[in-house]
């Protein structure tokens, strides 16, 4: 719409971005409580900018680019991702520029795509660990939430909308943890502040291990007055039994969730009691356990 033929290299179509602008305008000021979302694919700057300050006035753009960026990521052998570990860093760089939702929808599910968790590279232990990580990284990652319904289940068939979602799936015990995963992680994101008020301030985020390609772990931290939560993700199948990160300031965590805890079907290395900071060379570390394709919540408490 905001271009000649969806093609950028024709222009704008100033006719259809001013009925975009219109249109937004119009249902905000008749229906407050309604969001109007997105779903593009383009760099149109100032998509999710109101409309007095010249932009399309969304609440909301889908990040295709993080959506395509983790899925061709967490589909990769675990031996390539030492060459393409910036894809799960590159979202951060663009993150501010508009009010981000990140997406797992049916554009994923249909059509010979296969399912979320077809797209997990390894054998059926494999893939069913890193859906689990992904969607913890997900919910962890800044950016509002969106799943297509059946995203829960953790289903190897494509969605078919001739038929009912596949809630059988719920008497199988690998399946049934994923779905009890989504609550905890619904549950954690509703709680903690730090994951959900002022994501789109640069100050509420910052990384803790965004270089180290030869692990494959990515650590960041959010925080929001005395909510803070650091998020540890394991993208190799690794085992680390004290693997230290350097948390900057002296104090006590606990580990508020766990995608590789027996409850979601995981190899149940977990951290149980809570860690304190050591001093090493002059730094801040906390020495945790993190397992095989693990994806951790850790949270200050003292």
């Amino acid at each position: 719409i905001v271009y000649w033929d969806g093609n950028s290299e024709k222009g704008m179509n100033l006719g259809g971005i001013q009925f975009i602008k219109d249109l937004n305008q119009f249902v905000h000021t008749q229906f407050p409580a309604v969001m109007m979302i997105a779903e593009d694919s383009t760099a149109f700057p100032g998509t999710t900018k109101d409309v007095l300050y010249g932009g399309l006035g969304f609440d909301y753009k889908w990040d295709m680019g993080w959506m395509n960026d983790s899925l061709k990521y967490y589909g990769l052998d675990q031996i390539y991702k030492f060459y393409d570990h910036h894809k799960l860093t590159f979202s951060m760089h663009y993150f501010y520029s508009e009010n981000f939702m990140l997406p797992l929808s049916h554009d994923e599910v249909v059509h010979g795509k296969g399912t979320i968790l077809n797209k997990m590279w390894g054998n059926y232990d494999d893939k069913f660990a890193l859906l689990r990580n992904l969607y913890c990284y997900q919910f962890l990652h800044p950016g509002k939430k969106l799943n297509f319904m059946g995203n829960e289940l953790a289903s190897f068939d494509e969605w078919d909308e001739k038929k009912s979602l596949p809630w059988f799936f719920l008497n199988f015990p690998k399946h049934q943890a994923v779905y009890q995963l989504f609550k905890s992680l619904n549950t954690l994101y509703r709680f903690e502040k730090a994951l959900h008020v002022e994501e789109h301030n640069p100050l509420r985020f910052r990384w803790l291990m965004a270089d180290n390609n030869f692990d494959n772990v990515y650590i960041f931290q959010r925080t929001y007055g005395d909510s803070s939560i650091i998020s540890v993700f394991n993208m190799k199948g690794n085992y680390y039994n004290r693997y230290g990160i350097d948390v900057g300031e002296q104090g006590t965590y606990v580990e508020v969730l766990n995608s590789d805890h027996r409850d979601y079907g995981g190899w149940h290395n977990i951290n149980s009691t809570p860690m304190t900071t050591e001093l090493i060379n002059g730094r801040y570390y906390i020495m945790m356990t993190i397992g095989s394709f693990a994806a951790i919540a850790i949270k200050k408490i003292s």
